[in-house]
């Protein structure tokens, strides 16, 4: 990885990627942001980065319902509904 810190920057390639039809790739990117920012805007961040965060999990999601990963994509769904920031109901203990 040349930037690191840089989780933006695998998140906009990703979509580009997408765009591209090129999901493998998209998903690697996206898994490059998530492994960069694992708790990034889970309740104690800026909205800012909790809309990226949350991007990043959601085109993960997509990339692997457009490939045909169906039980994948579903996991990914029902992952981002868990986080707090998504489904208010969830209170954190």
């Amino acid at each position: 990885m040349k930037f690191p810190n840089f989780y933006e920057a695998y998140i906009y390639r990703a979509k580009l990627f997408v765009i591209l039809k090129d999901y493998q790739k998209a998903i690697e990117d996206f898994d490059i942001a998530i492994l960069l920012n694992p708790k990034r805007g889970i309740g104690f961040l800026k909205p800012t980065y909790f809309l990226i965060f949350f991007i990043a999990y959601l085109g993960k999601a997509d990339c692997h319902r457009f490939l045909g990963n169906y039980e994948e994509a579903v996991d990914l769904y029902f992952k981002i509904n868990e986080m707090p920031d998504v489904n208010p109901n969830l209170s954190e203990n």
